[in-house]
């Protein structure tokens, strides 16, 4: 029974790694449906690079992976989210919406 344990767990390794792989990669393809995600779109229709975005979706791929590392050292069970990550992750949003609200501001005024 334990090479089936240990077969499952490399296979979801595999899996979980590709995908890890294929979501930042599916950003930066240029005939992909998201490749303008890390962008956003002036009053005039110009196209600039949301450095409000690009923090955020940094923050959340930080925050993902590092709980998938502590999955990874104990899979018995779901681990806690230490306050420290719900601090960053927290301040990363309050971030990028503070920058919409500016951006906001700018196109209105």
């Amino acid at each position: 029974m334990l090479p089936l344990i240990d077969t499952i767990r490399w296979v979801t390794i595999v899996i979980l790694g590709l995908l890890f792989l294929a979501v930042p990669v599916g950003f930066v393809r240029p005939e992909s449906s998201a490749s303008g995600f890390l962008q956003g779109v002036s009053r005039p229709g110009r196209r600039f690079a949301s450095t409000g975005r690009t923090q955020l979706l940094l923050a959340t791929f930080a925050t993902a992976f590092h709980y998938l590392l502590q999955v990874a050292r104990q899979p018995g069970h779901f681990p806690d989210i230490s306050s420290t990550w719900l601090v960053f992750f927290g301040a990363s949003q309050a971030f990028y919406l503070g920058s919409k609200y500016s951006s906001l501001r700018q196109t209105n005024s």
